[in-house]
């Protein structure tokens, strides 16, 4: 009798959780905003990107990444070098939206998150009409991309390259943003570069560019707005290498502060030459007239391309360390206008100083035109209405003092009756 009424019990139990609605809500699943990425310990086959069981390679969390609905996702990369040998693919090409970012940024490619590897970028070999295997690079920011950023991070590939190639650490065609990375890490040689920019626009804030030819080269290509470079601080960042520190087609738009060029060429050079015209009509030279003042608006150059390293029209707070290059700045465009107020140059009395003191000031207000040559400024005797303004940075704008709060205007005089 028992054993019956307990069977009875257990059937009623089982159709009350088989009823409607009487179970428990099954648990909210998290998505998944981060996946980790570990050169050493992770899997590609075994992994699932979690912190617990990451993925071995950052072409495998890409993957996944493109395979999402979910947007905004970051990879997270431990601390060790990602290259062909952990099972890297590259060009690493990088989609919308992604955050890659490393650890261990200060102690060096050695021991920080280190992207090791190239492959041929094909991309832009056809953008600029190259032949095949003649371009290499890192990482790929394609034009459809509007935004990516990178942080924390050691980029480059040291090696021999093929006869006639050429190699660049990161290669923007889209929109890149970066934080406290080291771009070209350990990669030498002249047919080494930077950062390229072909009609893309890279921000940059505390990093450190190098390259053996360029640490930046900026320039149109047919069909696409003009580049635009931003480099800043919070404190001096890095920007030399055995040639130039920028190099341009004349074309692009610039705003550097707080930068500390160590080129042994040029800190700033325009005389890359163009490869396509931009949409935009070119400015004519005899109607760009020179700017005078860092307040004024700010003229184009013929492709369009506003140059700002100090209180010009790009918003540069100046703050450069602009010493030891042939010449800081090497312009070729008709109509070019540099803004640089507020930095700090090759000081007297070493020769060609062009009037800074010996703290590498110009103490006033000059203006460098056509024929300028020397250690700072050099101008082509060519380049037709160009200038470079340089001098102090302007005092800054007052503030007007609020009125205090609560205070009553004074009431006018009352008429005499």
């Amino acid at each position: 009798m028992i054993a019956t009424l307990a069977a009875a019990v257990l059937v009623v139990s089982a159709c009350t959780r088989r009823g409607g609605g009487g179970g428990p809500t099954p648990p909210t699943t998290t998505p998944i905003s981060t996946y980790y990425v570990d050169p050493v310990k992770g899997s590609d086959t075994t992994g699932d990107g979690s912190a617990s069981k990451p993925y071995k390679t950052i072409t495998k969390a890409l993957k996944v990444v493109r395979a999402s609905t979910t947007t905004g996702l970051t990879i997270s990369l431990k601390a060790g070098v990602y290259n062909g040998r952990s099972g890297e693919i590259f060009p690493i090409v990088v989609p919308t939206g992604v955050v890659i970012a490393g650890n261990g940024y200060g102690r060096g490619p050695g021991r920080g998150s280190f992207i090791n590897g190239t492959g041929e970028d094909t991309t832009l070999e056809k953008a600029l009409g190259k032949p095949t295997k003649t371009l290499y690079t890192t990482i790929e920011i394609p034009s459809s991309v509007t935004s990516v950023s990178l942080d924390q991070l050691y980029v480059g590939a040291p090696g021999v390259l093929a006869t006639g190639a050429s190699y660049n650490s990161v290669d923007v065609l889209g929109t890149l943003n970066s934080s406290h990375v080291t771009f070209a890490a350990g990669s030498y040689g002249s047919a080494v570069g930077g950062v390229i920019v072909p009609s893309g626009t890279l921000t940059c804030a505390a990093c450190v560019i190098t390259g053996g030819n360029y640490a930046v080269e900026a320039l149109s290509v047919s069909g696409a707005s003009p580049p635009t470079v931003v480099l800043q601080g919070p404190g001096q960042s890095i920007v030399g290498g055995k040639g130039d520190g920028i190099r341009t087609d004349g074309t692009a738009n610039i705003n550097v502060s707080n930068q500390a060029f160590e080129s042994q060429n040029y800190a700033y050079s325009d005389s890359l030459v163009p490869v396509a015209s931009t949409s935009a009509s070119p400015t004519p030279a005899s109607t760009a007239s020179p700017t005078t003042s860092p307040s004024s608006s700010p003229t184009t150059g013929p492709y369009g391309g506003v140059v700002d390293f100090g209180y010009g029209g790009n918003g540069s707070l100046g703050g450069n360390s602009l010493i030891g290059a042939k010449s800081e700045f090497f312009v070729t465009t008709s109509g070019a206008v540099i803004t640089a107020f507020g930095n700090t140059w090759n000081a007297s009395p070493a020769p060609g100083t062009q009037g800074a003191n010996i703290h590498g000031q110009f103490p006033r207000r000059k203006s460098f035109g056509p024929g300028a040559r020397g250690r700072n400024v050099t101008i082509a005797t060519t380049a037709t209405g160009a200038v470079v303004m340089v001098g102090p940075a302007p005092p800054p704008t007052p503030t007007p003092s609020p009125t205090p709060y609560g205070s009553a205007s004074p009431s006018p005089s009352a008429s005499p009756t």
